[in-house]
């Protein structure tokens, strides 16, 4: 869910080299310093990948007997994946930011670590052997690739949002008026916001502010106007992720988080159009025509 220069890398043969901790007695297998094990089958000069980059794949998995566990090459098609900081010495994310586009390796990785944490393993694991990662990348796309791209469809998203709304602009009218009738009743101070939403600030903070295509770590509490809590994020114990403006949550979220820096805590009153609109949501538990209230905090930005 961290993007440094792009490395551009003359040869991964060379990295692998540098970075092998003992040579082995077929040139074309090395191994890393932290102890991954790695043939290579194809290497070029393509940008190498880096945490944060997007790349689509194809993976084998075989056992210690190269009996093949999984394949995307039978049909599945290219898998796409996020790459990762390693979460353990020898794990395959360190030999995935090694290789480009068009690369192709096989990394063997200790079922010891795979398993990590398991009691009992499954029958056909064998501690103490290897599994066999073979990796093939297809695409390639940069962490500032990705985020650009995040910025045109930000500002398209926006853009139908927006002509969508100025078609329901009565419920809208109708939505704020029962907002502030609420405010009112409540005694809660909260200011109309230009987008047409309410919003009263809890907690101040100068920390950085989200720009669409970044993505964001929120905490929240969604509630219905009477207080009927829908969902939380803090009952899951941990933040909910987003990229920013591009219409992966609904478009009132998509306006008051870009507000919102780091650190700060609000409440937001959305009209409904700005939510779910007349098709309500999560099972009639969000009527249609709702009035969303939000209690968020921003947690993290990158």
């Amino acid at each position: 869910m961290r993007i440094t220069n792009i490395k551009i890398v003359v040869s991964l043969l060379l990295i692998f080299s540098c970075l092998a901790g003992c040579k082995t007695d077929n040139p074309d297998v090395l191994i890393t310093e932290s102890g991954l094990k790695c043939e290579l089958h194809k290497f070029n000069d393509e940008v190498k990948c880096e945490n944060g980059d997007v790349i689509k794949f194809h993976l084998i998995v075989q056992d210690h007997k190269d009996s093949i566990l999984s394949s995307t090459t039978n049909g599945a098609g290219a898998q796409t994946m996020e790459i990762e900081p390693s979460i353990f010495n020898g794990d395959i994310m360190e030999g995935i930011r090694l290789m480009g586009v068009g690369d192709s390796v096989s990394f063997y990785v200790p079922v010891d670590s795979i398993f990590r944490g398991v009691v009992t393993l499954p029958k056909h694991v064998k501690p103490g052997t290897n599994w066999r990662y073979t990796v093939e990348i297809t695409e390639h796309k940069t962490r500032a690739e990705i985020k650009e791209e995040s910025k045109r469809l930000a500002i398209e998203h926006a853009a139908r949002i927006r002509n969508d709304l100025s078609i329901k602009s009565e419920q809208i009218s109708i939505d704020q008026e029962i907002i502030l009738d609420h405010l009112t009743k409540e005694n809660i101070n909260a200011e109309l916001q230009p987008e047409g939403y309410f919003r009263t600030i809890i907690k101040e903070s100068n920390g950085k502010i989200a720009e669409p295509g970044d993505k964001v770590k929120v905490h929240y509490t969604g509630k219905l106007l009477d207080g009927t809590k829908f969902d939380s994020s803090y009952d899951r114990g941990r933040p909910y992720e987003i990229t920013l403006g591009v219409g992966e949550v609904i478009y009132g979220w998509d306006l008051a988080i870009a507000d919102l820096a780091v650190g700060t805590e609000a409440t937001i009153f959305l009209p409904s159009n700005f939510g779910y609109g007349e098709q309500g949501a999560a099972g009639g538990r969000i009527p249609p025509n709702s009035v969303l209230v939000f209690d968020v905090e921003v947690v993290e930005v990158n």
